[in-house]
């Protein structure tokens, strides 16, 4: 909080109620500390209750008539003196009056003036049910305090005390980066099948064990690099994380450090050492066999990965990014200060109430502040909605109920408060008619924003396939020695495109001859003699002659022939001369005369859309975004599978089709799609052939409000079928 300064000329230097305070000989308690920061090039003075932790931010103004209570100069006095040392930055006495008010309410002020018990108590109320109304708002982070940390911390310090220098973050740093190169490298194996992985019942209460343990090594860094810095650390507690109990530890006294890298390497030390942990967890889960410690170590992972980034060093949750990001911004108090500013800013302009007061301070808050609040806004429905819809695929009952905790929390009590506000509020009441209608306009102008016609399509992908007799491929293997057909050139059926040699089969072809004309002379000379050898040598010539036959056919297959009409098409031509190619390799494709069709793949929640509503279709080639041709649908097939027409399609192919995992080797997607044939409406360049295509389905123009009502129903259905 920050008292404003004004100038000292005019009718509001004078206040009608000064009479009342004037002789109050106001004196700061000894358990307050005062500590000067500087924000964006400016000087503020932060106020520090020792015994809670809390904090408040001052004006170097205001700071000047608070560094003279001594509990013998008068509020009077104080202010003269005020007069004379700040002369045009003097405050008036309304706002002397909002300075001590703000003190008094801050438990920042004596006085010698007779407490008023009933009021003490009345506050003390006030506040404790406002930490109760704090603590249980959000249902993200609930927090229940239990015990006093500081003892236990005192008795760590003198052993992680070494590791708080340079050596100990030269460690650290060298410790994650070989984390996150192993990381990368195993990615596959990391990710593979990760929702079945972690919310098999067996692993949850594995989950169950582990995740408060790594929670408590995060917390209780904030609580020691606190008190590297001299902070005390008096409250830990259980924090419901959706509903799970995870240890917290409340730093917040770090707040009134006055070196802005001071408060972030309180800020920051959880997640160092969940990163840590997730590091050296990687490197045991690599090295061990399958089994409960490896099950542990890859949780570990999990939690100190996925959570770090999603969760505790993202800044527009208020966990350890939050503070992080404000630090370094500058910018104290950024999330309440951002909600006040959009606030200010309905207000001036929407409302039309010009007392309404900016929290901006310093340059460049007039931006960072309202981008913040609708950012943080946003990415924080977008997280709480989707863990609730995770949740809900599991456990419906409890995804549900989170669910309309945030929609009644965020939604609907800020509706009423806002609501009560226009019909109640004192600050409107000469100007209620004209807000209520500002409101209603706005809110005429936001459905008619969602009213608006807006292109409508689907996205999808497909490949621009060719028949299987279309791509060349080796049948048998061998050095190439010559091209036939260069690429390009048409050809026919049976034609010669490549012709390749393999010494290897030339002499296996030859030892099969001398064999069977022994055993031919052989075979002569014991039907004269023996007739059982005789049929035994008749066996082994029909034998030989078998693979005699399949050499010569594998000979054949060294010229590379077409087997259809159309024109032969190589993707690198240059390469091939003397290059060796093995069986199944695919060295180009014949083109045929006519024109290729793309099969592309959508997914089970738009097919009704594309089936009804297709009005248009443009194919862009992945590699190449600027080539849009235009298309037609010629086939559909009206069946369901997941049997994807190429691995091009999957998302290790660079495609967007989930793979089952229990087929790796197959095309085959975890979610069964429909599949369609579309004719493009022009010739298409070679380098699309054989390669994956994004795919359009156009549907026209539709109103907002009903594209987004498609997208929450589809949701809906295709996670609980409801």
């Amino acid at each position: 909080m920050a008292l404003v300064a004004v100038s000292s000329s005019g009718a509001g230097l004078f206040s009608g109620s000064w009479q009342q305070i004037s002789q109050l000989q106001p004196r700061i308690p000894s358990h307050i500390r005062i500590r000067r920061h500087r924000y964006r090039g400016d000087d503020w003075y932060v106020i520090q209750d020792r015994a809670t932790g809390k904090t408040h931010r001052f004006t170097p103004q205001a700071y000047t008539i608070i560094a003279m209570m001594n509990g013998r100069r008068t509020v009077h006095q104080l202010w003269e003196e005020a007069l004379v040392n700040l002369g045009a930055d003097a405050p008036s006495q309304d706002e002397v009056i909002q300075l001590l008010y703000q003190l008094y309410n801050a438990d920042a002020l004596q006085t010698d003036a007779i407490p008023d018990t009933d009021e003490l108590v009345q506050r003390q109320r006030q506040q404790r049910q406002r930490q109760m109304l704090q603590r249980w708002r959000s249902p993200l982070a609930i927090r229940i305090p239990l015990f006093d940390p500081d003892p236990v911390i005192d008795r760590l310090m003198p052993v992680v005390n070494p590791l708080l220098g340079r050596a100990g973050f030269a460690f650290w740093l060298l410790t994650v980066l070989a984390g996150l190169t192993l990381a990368v490298m195993h990615w596959e194996e990391l990710t593979g099948n990760v929702t079945d992985r972690v919310l098999m019942p067996s692993n949850l209460v594995l989950l169950g064990v582990v995740y408060p343990i790594v929670k408590a090594f995060h917390e209780f860094g904030h609580g020691i690099m606190a008190r590297k810095w001299g902070a005390e650390v008096h409250e830990m507690g259980v924090m419901l994380l959706v509903f799970f109990p995870v240890p917290y530890v409340d730093a917040s006294a770090s707040a009134a450090f006055p070196g802005r890298w001071q408060r972030i390497s309180v800020s920051s030390a959880g997640i160092f050492i969940e990163l840590f942990l997730a590091s050296v967890a990687l490197f045991f889960w690599l090295a061990m066999e399958s089994g409960m410690l490896s099950a542990i170590a890859y949780n570990v992972i999990l939690i100190g990965g996925v959570s770090t980034v999603l969760i505790n060093g993202n800044p527009l949750l208020r966990f350890d990014g939050y503070y992080i990001l404000s630090d370094l911004l500058e910018i104290p108090n950024l999330g309440s200060r951002a909600n006040k500013q959009v606030f200010y800013l309905l207000q001036r302009y929407l409302l039309r109430i010009d007392s309404a007061r900016s929290p901006v301070t310093a340059r460049g808050e007039k931006f960072w502040l309202p981008f913040y609040a609708v950012a943080s806004f946003f990415y924080r429905m977008f997280i709480i909605m989707a863990i609730a819809l995770f949740v809900a695929g599991k456990y419906f009952f409890v995804g549900v109920l989170l669910a309309v905790w945030v929609l009644t929390s965020v939604f609907l009590l800020p509706l009423v408060k806002s609501l009560w506000y226009l019909l109640t509020s004192s600050r409107i009441r000469g100007n209620r008619g004209r807000a209520i209608f500002a409101s209603l306009l706005a809110l005429a102008v936001v459905a008619g924003l969602l009213s608006l016609p807006a292109p409508s399509w689907t996205r999808s992908e497909g490949i621009v396939w060719l028949p299987d007799e279309a791509f060349v491929r080796v049948r048998s293997p061998g050095y190439v020695s010559d091209v036939v057909i260069e690429s390009g050139q048409s050809v026919r059926a049976g034609d010669v495109l490549i012709e390749s040699s393999n010494e290897k089969l030339n002499l296996e072809i030859t030892l099969l001859e001398s064999r069977i004309e022994e055993l031919e002379m052989l075979r002569q000379q014991n039907r004269v003699t023996d007739l059982v050898k005789a049929d035994l040598v008749d066996k082994q010539l029909t034998a030989l002659r078998e693979e005699f036959e399949s050499a010569l056919e594998r000979r054949a297959w060294l010229s590379i022939r077409s087997e259809v009409d159309g024109r032969f098409f190589m993707p690198t031509p240059q390469d091939l001369p003397g290059r060796y190619l093995r069986r199944g390799d695919m060295i180009g494709y014949v083109i045929p005369q006519a024109r290729p069709k793309v099969r592309a793949v959508v997914s089970q929640d738009r097919i009704g859309l594309v089936r009804e509503s297709t009005r248009e279709v443009k194919l862009l080639m992945a590699n190449d975004p600027s080539s849009e041709v235009r298309a037609t649908i010629i086939r559909e097939v009206p069946e369901a599978t997941t049997e994807l027409p190429s691995l091009a399609l999957s998302v290790a192919g660079g495609g967007r089709v989930a793979i089952d995992p229990e087929a790796r080797d197959r095309a085959r997607s975890y979610m069964p799609y429909f599949v369609f044939d579309l004719s493009p409406q022009q010739e298409v360049d070679e380098r699309w052939y054989g390669q994956r295509v994004h795919v359009r389905f156009e549907h026209g123009l539709e109103p907002l409000a009903l594209q987004i009502y498609r997208s929450a129903r589809q949701l809906f259905l295709s996670k609980f079928n409801v």
